[in-house]
């Protein structure tokens, strides 16, 4: 019933690349919304940002992980991605940072048993404030690949050019990755359209592949299934069921998609 709030945007693109390192406690076990206490904490992120990737993990959901984001530069006038994770431990309220292998923003994360796993993201992302400018790169983190960390040890494993090939059409950046915990033994990855393609063109393949990462026998069944190419969707789980909803299409920005796919994942057994 309570809940931890942290970074963000201070000023946004228009006037300083600000980042905020505050951390806000949030309690909701008082029955009326009214009545919900907030209050800011004396700890701060370890590295101010934004754009993380934010969930709780371990036995009990015992840690809350802030992963990954956008910090700014020590020029403040442009942000990159940062490699921090920021870590609570809710049984010893105590506070620690860890370093993923890569930098990245806008990961997508999933927990799932004792692990958490993160895929796709953006590598660097850099804005000049009062405007874009003309060098605004997008490099998106590798679409092949995902990272797990082992919330017993906390250490983190790279699984390098292990998930499906995705046959978009390239603009230049690659499709972005979702992950999503399908009950306690599955994480799902779904193909996304990047973040800032606003045509797929006529030759875009209607449909992409869904893969799934079992955390009990430690091994990726590529290509499981189809889901119908869009950008933008949403992803939910109940237990072993996955549906994927919504989104933008292929034939542009205002191209929205009603598709609604839903899939049971069962898997054979660990051998």
């Amino acid at each position: 019933k309570r809940a931890l709030i942290a970074g963000g945007y201070v000023l946004g693109f228009t006037s300083d690349a600000g980042v905020s390192d505050i951390i806000e406690y949030v309690d909701f076990s008082r029955r009326e919304l009214a009545l919900v206490a907030s209050e800011l904490l004396p700890e701060r992120l370890s590295v101010a940002r934004t754009e993380m990737s934010c969930l709780a993990a371990g036995e009990r959901g015992r840690y809350v992980l802030f992963a990954g984001g956008l910090a700014a530069n020590h020029s403040r006038s442009t942000y990159v991605a940062s490699d921090v994770v920021d870590v609570y431990d809710a049984d010893t309220q105590a506070w620690s940072a860890l370093r993923m292998p890569h930098a990245s923003a806008r990961l997508t994360g999933a927990a799932v048993g004792p692990y958490v796993v993160w895929t796709g993201g953006s590598r660097h992302y850099s804005v000049t404030t009062g405007g874009v400018a003309p060098d605004d790169s997008y490099e998106y983190g590798e679409c092949l690949s995902f990272v797990r960390l082992d919330t017993r040890t906390m250490q983190f494993s790279v699984y390098r050019d292990v998930l499906s090939h995705v046959p978009f059409p390239s603009d230049g950046n690659a499709p972005h990755r979702k992950a999503t915990a399908l009950g306690p033994r599955f994480v799902a990855f779904t193909a996304d359209q990047d973040y800032d393609s606003d045509y797929f063109g006529d030759d875009a393949p209607q449909y992409a592949p869904l893969d799934v990462y079992d955390t009990v026998d430690d091994r990726v069944h590529r290509d499981v299934a189809r889901t119908t190419v869009r950008g933008r969707f949403f992803t939910v789980a109940v237990n072993e069921y996955l549906v994927v909803a919504g989104g933008r299409g292929t034939n542009g920005t205002y191209d929205v998609s009603n598709a609604v796919d839903v899939f049971h994942v069962v898997l054979p057994p660990p051998a």
